[in-house]
């Protein structure tokens, strides 16, 4: 495991405990409110566990400012503001500590860590009414249903079975556990040997020490002793010992043991303790006796190549990076898991209101994490109020430039496989560490002006969130080198689009985003394929782009599925007859066709198609036309569909002259989903809430069967909002996931500039990673392959004009066969 060192993290989380004793609100919203909620923190900011003291720290001092913006958000009348108390990694310190949370009115505390901190607390805090949240306590014993104590990580019988499992596979015949004498050295002493026994294994009995022991003589003579005579009848090769201790034992039993002739022959395994400390590294005695008997030590992990899928979850990857940027060194899931506790307290002061007794915010605490997926993974709570599913990662110690640092090298994953398993995995390699220049340059062609401003200034607070995330990513991993934008606005212009474009080729771009509109992409696709430049679009879906091997890749789907979803919803709400009216661009002109075909295959009949002027200023001839053929229609049951970008506002304002008009429901296409403009024009707003103005976009929120929300994604999406200062076009997000994509084909390619690498490099990685936008898996015409239509409806307010979700399109292959609608 690549460790860092950007600052003195003694003074980084000292400096964040003063942070957190005072109130705080944070985020982008003026909302006011009424009070502040203290949520209480117990870490060991020093003591043997500091280090993972730091990580909480870290973790907190990232997540109160998103929590807080995220009341602010949802209009919620409190902020949390955190109390924090150093519990010295010593049960007593922490046991007193909690008492003095409680008379500062705190109910909910994340901590205590250890599990020995953990059992001294329980019976204080059930008698007090307060709720702890561990990110670090995994004791077996401690596995109590309907008590006080939640923890975001499994119980120690899980680790048992993965080190047994680990030991086993490795033809280990037999063990020798030496082990911290306290709660959670107890359970895990026992949970691994017991497991080990179920496979056939022998265990010896070991050494027990106590905690806060200086002299571990006898104990290492007491192993060294046992390990001997069992070499003498299991062979070399075939005996373990298995070290459960914090990182501060650890250094002296492993340097104690160097100097046993019996220890060196032995393969050790570790416990999730010592796991990535670099207390441990730090010592070099102590590193090299790990290194020469390939130590493995196990820790709860999220890291992508632990996972069993083989998808990576990008928005996730964001905040674990914020988290261990803020910390100096990647952040492990004590670190994650305080992240997680913080979010699940706030949702069930939120859920079940503030001044509710324990039992109360027991329930809201269990039902917001059987609802929630964190950094930690799904948060749902077994009947003990612990995680019940989850992986461990292993990892060795090795010598890198003069120094030791941890290293991943197998897994035991027992969560969404039919068995647990133990599998062979290394530390991801890092590509691309040899950048062109210090600066890669990456070009956007936007509609920041013109008929699809708001999407383009949408995308642009997208790309620019994700540009920061992507820089932070460079620096973390050591990249010399920082990603650059460069954009252009083309003002919906097809013309001004190739000459944006050509300025951005002759300057050697070759990964673009945009254009944005399908009629831009048509224009400036012909010479993208020949100078070599790839076009990635987050919102062009003309059925007639859909073409295998250009170089046009898109985030969307295409038409088609937008024109099925348009055409069923008018089917299943009665309409049996529809006038459609069109921008005279490519855009328009298929989404007209395939409405107009999908809707005529339900039984419906399309009255006219008209279309008009892309540079119209008015629409009367159109709407002359269309009222004539809505008031000859026979039927009551009848639609317009205007498929149209920000014109939306004129075409309606100009529609009041004609009473037939009126007598139609109204729909749209993508092009004006949720236009910012048109619910600002309150007069224009008005006709089309009265005629129920519903437009589909492509959704990248929809809830599913089974589905958890995740609380990284909504973090994310504050960042892009904040970015943005409102609330962004859809396609923000799809620009977030463009860039990101981008940036990884780059690192994957080795910066190549090759077309057909990159175009087919964004292809490779639409499939294996998970974005904003949900999964991202592009076909072979390189459009995105399933997803979801959200329609919105323009409905009326005290504070004016709103777009509220009315319907969602599935088409999903495998979730939604045949596709449906949904309505909340």
């Amino acid at each position: 495991m690549v460790r860092f060192n950007f600052s003195v993290a003694t003074r980084l989380f000292l400096a964040c405990a003063l942070l957190f004793s005072t109130a705080c609100s944070s985020g982008s919203s003026s909302a006011t409110y009424q009070k502040t909620v203290p949520i209480g923190v117990l870490a060991p900011l020093t003591g043997d566990l500091r280090e993972k003291g730091e990580g909480i720290v870290a973790a907190l001092d990232v997540g109160l400012p998103q929590v807080n913006r995220r009341l602010a958000a949802e209009d919620e009348d409190f902020r949390i503001r955190l109390v924090v108390k150093d519990t010295a990694s010593d049960p007593a310190t922490a046991r007193t500590a909690l008492s003095s949370l409680r008379s500062e009115g705190v109910r909910i505390v994340i901590g205590p860590v250890s599990s020995a901190e953990c059992e001294e607390l329980l019976p204080v805090a059930d008698s007090l009414g307060m709720i702890m949240i561990s990110p670090g306590s995994t004791a077996s014993s401690l596995a109590i249903a309907d008590d006080n104590l939640f923890r975001v990580t499994p119980d120690d019988s899980n680790q048992g079975q993965g080190t047994a499992a680990l030991m086993w596979e490795k033809g280990f015949k037999a063990m020798v556990p030496l082990w911290r004498g306290d709660v959670w050295g107890d359970d895990l002493e026992k949970s691994i040997g017991n497991a080990f026994q179920g496979l056939g294994g022998a265990v010896l009995s070991g050494a027990r020490f106590a905690p806060g022991s200086v002299d571990y003589t006898a104990q290492l003579d007491a192993v060294a002793n046992q390990v001997a005579d069992a070499l003498a009848t299991y062979g070399e090769g075939n005996v373990a010992v298995v070290l459960i201790s914090y990182p501060t034992e650890a250094v002296p039993l492993l340097t104690g043991a160097a100097t046993r002739p019996s220890l060196a022959k032995a393969g050790w395994f570790g416990s999730d303790g010592i796991t990535l400390s670099s207390v441990v590294t730090a010592s070099a005695e102590a590193s090299a006796f790990a290194a020469q008997t390939k130590l493995l030590s196990p820790i709860f992990s999220r890291e992508d190549v632990v996972l069993p899928l083989k998808r990576i979850v990008l928005n996730d990857r964001v905040l674990r990076e914020k988290i261990s940027m803020k910390l100096g060194h990647p952040a492990e899931t004590t670190a994650l898991g305080a992240w997680d506790a913080l979010w699940l307290a706030a949702r069930a002061y939120t859920d079940s209101g503030e001044e509710k007794d324990a039992a109360a915010l027991k329930t809201a605490l269990r039902a917001a994490a059987f609802d929630s997926v964190g950094l930690c993974g799904a948060l749902s709570f077994n009947d003990a109020g612990d995680m019940q599913e989850g992986n461990y990662g292993y990892y060795g110690v090795k010598a890198k430039n003069a120094a030791y640092v941890w290293e991943l090298r197998a897994a035991y994953q027992f969560e969404l496989v039919p068995t647990p398993k133990i599998v062979d995995v290394t530390e991801p390699t890092l590509k691309g560490l040899d950048p062109p220049s210090e600066e890669v340059k990456i070009g956007a062609l936007l509609s920041l002006t013109g008929g699809q401003s708001y999407a383009g200034r949408s995308v642009r607070s997208g790309l620019n969130a994700a540009l920061e995330e992507i820089n932070r990513y460079f620096s973390m991993y050591g990249y010399p080198v920082k990603l650059s934008l460069e954009i252009i606005d083309t003002g919906t212009d097809p013309e001004r689009a190739l000459s944006g474009f050509n300025t951005l080729a002759d300057k050697g771009i070759k990964f673009i985003v945009g254009p944005l509109s399908s009629a831009e992409c048509l224009r400036v696709l012909p010479p993208a394929n020949t100078r070599g430049v790839v076009l990635v679009s987050p919102s062009s879906n003309a059925m007639q782009l859909a073409v295998p091997n250009d170089n046009l890749l898109r985030f969307v789907p295409s038409t088609a599925h937008e024109a099925a979803g348009i055409a069923l919803l008018l089917h299943e709400q009665g309409i049996d007859s529809l006038a459609i009216m069109a921008r005279d661009d490519i855009w328009g002109a298929d989404l007209a066709e395939h409405v107009g075909q999908e809707f005529q295959a339900t039984g419906g009949t399309v009255l006219d198609t008209v279309t008009y002027s892309t540079t119209a200023g008015s629409y009367t001839t159109e709407l002359t036309r269309l009222s004539n053929a809505l008031a000859g229609a026979a039927t009551q049951n009848k639609a317009l569909l205007v498929a149209s970008f920000d014109e939306i506002t004129e075409i309606i304002q100009q529609a009041s002259a004609f009473p037939a008009l009126a007598t139609a429901r109204w729909y749209g296409g993508d092009g004006s989903a949720r236009n910012e403009k048109l619910a600002a024009t309150s007069e224009a707003a008005a006709y089309a809430a009265a005629r129920g103005f519903t437009c589909p976009v492509e959704s990248f929120f929809s809830k599913h069967a089974n589905q958890k929300n995740s609380i990284p994604k909504l973090v994310v999406m504050d960042d892009i909002e904040e970015a943005y200062g409102g609330t962004p076009h859809l396609h923000a997000y799809s620009g977030w996931d463009s860039l990101w994509i981008m940036a990884i084909t780059l690192m994957d390619s080795e910066w190549s500039s090759n077309p057909t690498l990159l175009r087919q490099g964004v292809i490779s990685a639409s499939d294996s990673y998970i974005g904003m936008s949900n999964f991202m898996g592009l076909d072979d015409n390189g459009d995105r392959k399933y997803g979801d239509y959200a329609f919105y409806t323009l409905t009326g307010g005290n504070t004016g004009y709103q777009w509220d979700l009315f319907a969602t399109y599935h088409f999903h292959p495998v979730l939604y066969l045949p596709p449906r609608l949904t309505y909340p």
